[in-house]
């Protein structure tokens, strides 16, 4: 079983919102110069930039898994590595 965080589907404004508390969660579990995230394919162009302010602001590298909720749920259940999972349906 993965340690990803989950997060409910987030419009983009909300999602902006939530970009420090996000960063806080993870600030005791993510430590290391990559950050793997699993998104719903419908956040992709929200992702992408979050990703590009995330980089500039820690220095940290952001790496994409974007695919369907249900399709990256059975990948963290099968042990993929994601630190953080956003999934357009409710878990």
């Amino acid at each position: 079983m993965s340690n990803a965080l989950a997060f409910p589907a987030f419009s983009l404004p909300r999602l902006r919102g939530a970009l420090p508390r996000i960063a806080a969660a993870l600030a005791p579990q993510v430590r290391a110069a990559d950050l793997t995230v699993f998104a719903a394919a419908s956040m992709t162009n929200a992702m992408e930039e979050l990703g590009k302010n995330w980089q500039a602001l820690s220095g940290d590298r952001v790496r994409f898994s974007f695919a369907s909720s249900s399709t990256l749920a059975k990948q963290i259940e099968q042990g993929a590595d994601a630190q953080i999972f956003i999934s357009a349906d409710e878990p």
